[in-house]
Order: structure tokens, then C-alpha cells, then sequence
């Protein structure tokens, strides 16, 4: 009685794993897809002929200096828009060297709307997330219909913001309510650098490329424009005071409230000098602990998504299938497969080829896939998030409470 069932529940199980082996791969070529079709468009004519289009309010949460952000914040003072935008730089420390560069800046462009923010809501905090505290006075100063929200490691080509604009109120007529871009990088020569390239044109891509295509919620906050009349309605950035991941909070407010999303044609490029893995895995650590935290059957889901783990349950399957098919040639193939596919995304996403990517991307590829395992592991046993100096302990749908150093 015992062996058939046992033959029975292994033959299902194998099964199953193949199915959603398969599926993976429709991730991975619909990924492919919309990369093809959406990223790095180009326009034949101008994007705005007639109308002029709406100004913008661009918020830049800031904290601390590295050798690239005062070209970073340069950019934007070097924005080329068809209408008016104001900077509106949120800085909490008094102390933070931030201050000097902002300051600089707004006195090298005196012609430029540019406003400095300094202290925050540090006195009456409006929630657990450091961010939203820190960008409050900017976003109740802000006077424009259209709100961007950018990273202070981003950096932008002059016309970004007019393509971001176009996404948001010409390209699909009057449903879309927010647009974001796709996390990316420029071209660094460090080691970091190119890993973290690699790791947002493959890793982070594929999900990101493909949830963007079957429209479910994705948007990452590093740089998102939205209409800022749909955020003041939710109650304003307050509204999400008491989440980290207030990116998807705010995505799916604007979701459940009939809008759309749609990703930018131009990736986000982060330029943050550094060369120190260890605060790239920081970083991804954090990210997998939100993910298990707001959408709780990743714990489950995230790890199919990894080309080792969802290679080795492949294997297995497919050989207890067919017993003539050698379960390492089924791995072997499969992670070559991966490899290639991977290959051609991060193409595509960095629109050009070089010796030098050729070189870094088979090694650091491979470092990205095993990072993501590890980040994987250790947010399943440890909850507690550092971030900006502080710990949180997060509970499940994304709610998170500070807890003592």
C-alpha cells in the first residue's frame, strides 16, 4: 500500500515542479518581449508638437554624500522640459555635507526653481518610514500636478523627464496615473559597480519586465511620476507614513482606485559611487525581507524564480519522468539556457555591447545568482530590517514598527 501511493505522490510532484519549470520560461521570454518592445523607443517625431505639457514638482529625498552626487543632482538642474518643473531637495540631518552640494548647485543655476528643505518631520514623525518624513515639507510645498519622486543615486539624461511625462499623459490617453522606471545603471568600473548592473538587468529585470507586461503592481520607488491630485486624495504621502515599501503602497492605491501603471521607456540610472558588496547585499537582503513581508507567499514562490534551485528541481523531475534522461545534462542545459536568455536581457536594457561587459558579465552573473539565494535565506530567519541607522521589525501586509537599537 505504502510504495504505490509514495510512487504516486513523487510522480505528481515531479509533475508539478515541471509546470512550473515551464512557466518560469514564459516569465523569461515575456520578459525578453517587453524589453524588445517597450525599452529605449524611439520617437520620429517631437514628443510634444502643440500642447504644452503639464509642470512637474520633482522631490529628491537626500542623506549623505558620495563622489557622484553632485553630477547626479546636477542633472537635474540640466533637465531639458518644454514647460516648468521645480527641485524640491528634502535633506533631515542639519549636519548632512548634502546641504553644501544642494547649496552649491542652487547657486550655480540661479535660473532654475530649486528649493531646499532641512530637518524634516523629525519632530512630529508622521510614520516609521525615514523617507516619507524626510520628504513631507517638500511635498507640502510642492505646486505642480505632476509629482516625481527620484532617488538622490539617480542621475538623468536631459530628456527623461519629457518621456516620463509623454508615458504618463499622451501615450494611453487620460488611464494611466503613474509611471516608473525600470532600475538600471550607468556603466561604473568597479567591482560593485558591475554587479549591480548585472543584477538589475537580469535578476531584478526579468520579474520586473514581466509583471509590467501582465500589469500587476512592480513599480520600484527610485524614480516614479505620478499625478499628485490621485496621492493628495489617498490622504497624501501621511497616507504611507507607516510602511517601508511605501512604493507599493502607493502603486497599489493607485491601482485599486482605477488607474494603470506603466514602466518608462528608459531605465533609471543609478550612479552612486561605491565599491562595497557588502552594502549591495544589504540591500537586496532588505528588499527580499518587504517582499516576504507584503506578499507573504514569496517565501514559497521566490525561490522557483532562481535559476539554480528551479535548474536542480528540473533536473529531478525530468528524470524521474524519462529515467533514459541524465538529470546533469537536463542542469547543464538549463542553466545555459538561463545564461543566454539573461545575456540577451541585460543587451537590451543597456542598449549597447562592449568588450569590458563581455568580460565582467559571466562572473558577476553568476555572484548575482548566488547572492539572491543567500538574501533569500537569511530574510526567511531574520524580520528585523537596518535601514538609514535604524531597525524595523516588519509584520505581515507590509506594516512596520521601529524597534531599539
Amino acid at each position: 500500500m505504502d510504495r504505490p501511493y509514495m510512487e504516486y505522490a513523487f510522480d505528481s510532484f515531479s509533475i508539478i515542479l515541471i509546470t512550473i519549470w515551464s512557466s518560469v520560461w514564459i516569465i523569461h521570454f515575456g520578459a525578453l518581449f517587453h524589453a524588445t518592445r517597450r525599452l529605449h523607443k524611439r520617437w520620429t517625431q517631437p514628443i510634444f508638437s502643440s500642447a504644452t505639457p503639464p509642470s512637474v514638482s520633482i522631490l529628491k529625498p537626500l542623506m549623505g554624500v558620495d563622489q557622484n552626487l553632485y553630477s547626479n543632482l546636477e542633472s537635474f538642474f540640466q533637465l531639458k522640459y518644454p514647460s516648468q518643473f521645480e527641485l524640491l531637495f528634502c535633506i533631515e540631518d542639519k549636519t548632512d555635507p548634502a546641504i553644501d552640494v544642494v547649496n552649491r548647485l542652487i547657486d550655480r543655476y540661479p535660473k532654475v526653481d530649486a528649493k531646499l528643505f532641512v530637518g524634516g518631520n523629525t519632530i512630529a514623525p508622521i510614520g516609521v518610514n525615514p523617507k516619507i518624513n524626510n520628504m513631507q515639507p517638500g511635498y507640502y510645498s510642492s505646486k505642480y500636478e505632476l509629482l516625481l519622486i527620484s532617488d538622490s543615486r539617480i542621475y538623468m539624461k536631459p530628456n527623461m523627464l519629457t518621456h516620463m511625462v509623454y508615458c504618463l499623459i499622451a501615450e494611453d490617453g487620460d488611464s494611466i496615473g503613474l509611471v516608473h522606471q525600470m532600475p538600471f545603471t550607468t556603466d561604473r568600473n568597479s567591482l560593485s559597480g558591475c554587479l549591480e548592473q548585472v543584477f538589475f538587468g537580469t535578476t531584478h529585470a526579468r520579474p520586473y519586465l514581466f509583471s509590467d507586461l501582465i500589469r500587476v503592481n512592480c513599480p520600484n520607488g527610485m524614480s516614479t511620476l505620478m499625478r499628485k491630485a490621485v496621492l493628495d486624495e489617498a490622504g497624501g504621502l501621511v497616507a504611507f507614513g507607516r510602511y517601508l515599501a511605501e512604493d507599493f503602497f502607493i502603486a497599489k492605491y493607485f491601482t485599486d482606485n482605477g488607474w494603470s501603471m506603466r514602466v518608462d521607456h528608459q531605465p533609471a540610472l543609478q550612479n552612486a559611487f561605491d565599491d562595497d558588496i557588502g552594502q549591495f547585499r544589504r540591500r537586496i537582503l532588505r528588499w527580499a525581507q518587504l517582499r516576504q513581508s507584503m506578499l507573504p507567499h514569496m517565501i514559497l514562490l521566490e525561490p522557483l524564480g532562481q535559476c539554480f534551485f528551479i535548474g536542480i528541481a528540473a533536473a529531478w523531475s525530468i528524470s524521474y519522468q524519462f529515467e533514459w534522461i541524465n538529470p546533469f545534462i537536463v542542469f547543464g542545459v538549463h542553466v545555459l539556457c538561463w545564461f543566454i536568455c539573461d545575456f540577451i536581457l541585460c543587451l537590451i536594457i543597456r542598449h549597447s555591447i562592449s568588450f569590458l561587459f563581455i568580460i565582467y558579465f559571466i562572473p558577476m552573473w553568476l555572484l548575482s545568482e548566488l547572492l539572491v539565494t543567500e538574501a533569500y535565506l537569511r530574510a526567511v530567519v531574520q524580520p528585523t530590517i537596518r535601514w538609514r541607522g535604524k531597525r524595523y521589525r516588519l509584520r505581515w501586509g507590509g506594516l512596520a514598527v521601529e524597534v531599539p537599537q
